[in-house]
């Protein structure tokens, strides 16, 4: 590819060299079994390639996203179910990064530097809604210092094996999208609330769990 800097284009080869030895060997087996690919987690967080989007200022590299669209180019070619490892590990952390007020911000988003092996979702689409956010059902009321949602979300990339899920639901419905906000939901609860994953056809790998319950209990997003 024309016009890459001299970094994304040793970042690009070390990501091709790694998919084709370390990721593609296992690709089909992934699919076939449905397996989550623990070991791409892994060989990703040792690689600083699991959480490239992570600002500078709570330990990340704060890679371009034309960097980060590249890499996972080059691991779709060898094994799709594992890009959307990483797809949706950016899902559950953009919101916080570009949403979380400074106080959610410096609480969740350090756990993720270094070499951190550490997983969000993101609990956005429905089971009638689909991703139209507008039209979700999903209801969160605050109680106390924290929000208590009643719900259902389907199809969460990651859902069944992140430590912390980011879910979005109305506060203020009436208000429509001013009315609604993500809050962060901490793996703790994920148990009790998580159904069984359904079978699909292609990218069999990925987590993608539904789940509904009346007793989340959420962080507020300030």
């Amino acid at each position: 590819m024309k016009h890459l800097t001299e970094e994304q284009r040793l970042t690009l080869e070390m990501v091709r060299d790694v998919a084709i030895r370390e990721i593609a060997p296992r690709a089909q087996e992934l699919d076939e079994k449905s397996l989550f690919p623990e070991h791409a987690r892994d060989l990703f967080a040792q690689l600083g390639l699991l959480n490239p989007l992570l600002p500078a200022a709570y330990g990340g590299t704060e890679m371009g996203i034309a960097t980060v669209v590249l890499i996972l180019e080059e691991i779709s070619r060898v094994c799709a179910s594992t890009a959307l490892l990483l797809i949706g590990q950016f899902d559950g952390m953009l919101p916080i990064i570009h949403g979380g007020s400074p106080a959610l911000k410096e609480k969740y988003l350090p756990r993720f530097s270094g070499e951190s092996k550490l997983l969000t979702a993101l609990g956005a689409t429905e089971p009638n809604a689909g991703s139209d956010l507008l039209n979700m059902k999903t209801r969160a009321e605050r109680k106390g210092d924290k929000y208590v949602i009643n719900g259902q979300k389907c199809f969460i990339t990651n859902g069944s094996v992140a430590d912390i899920t980011v879910v979005y639901a109305y506060t203020d419905h009436p208000r429509g999208r001013r009315g609604s906000a993500p809050s962060s939901w901490s793996g703790a609860h994920r148990a009790s609330s998580m159904a069984a994953m359904r079978s699909r056809w292609g990218c069999a790998a990925p987590s993608t769990p539904s789940f509904s319950s009346k007793t989340w209990k959420c962080l507020p997003r300030t």
